[in-house]
């Protein structure tokens, strides 16, 4: 069974956060993270009063072990050139395809959208 993991970019702050399996998460209409989680006393949640743009995990590693998130960009792809993860169709990947034991994480799309233009 794949774990089911999700990461939040910050779009103000540009930077990351890293969600677990054990949280509940929605994005309102205007792009705030809220997240629910399990405590002792029933549940509790926090509010991320900027906006978020969520990545699910895949459930695959790079062939150095690194974690492959939706948005990430990868070397070792089935082209001339990196590509990044996607979701579409029910499925994760890039446009041309990529071979695990070849594919590295070499970036994602927000602090390294210049890999794309390569």
């Amino acid at each position: 069974m794949r774990q089911i993991k999700f990461r939040a970019w910050d779009i103000e702050e540009k930077k990351w956060i890293y969600l677990g399996m054990s949280s509940m998460l929605a994005i309102s209409d205007d792009g705030h993270l809220r997240q629910f989680y399990p405590t002792e006393q029933g549940h509790g949640h926090k509010e991320y009063p900027r906006p978020y743009v969520l990545m699910q995990y895949t459930g695959l590693h790079d062939k150095n072990g690194k974690e492959i998130y939706e948005g990430d960009i990868l070397d070792g792809v089935f082209a001339p050139g990196p590509e990044a993860v996607t979701f579409e169709y029910g499925r994760f990947s890039t446009k041309s395809g990529f071979d695990l034991a070849k594919a590295m994480v070499i970036g994602n799309i927000y602090e390294n959208p210049e890999l794309l233009n390569v």
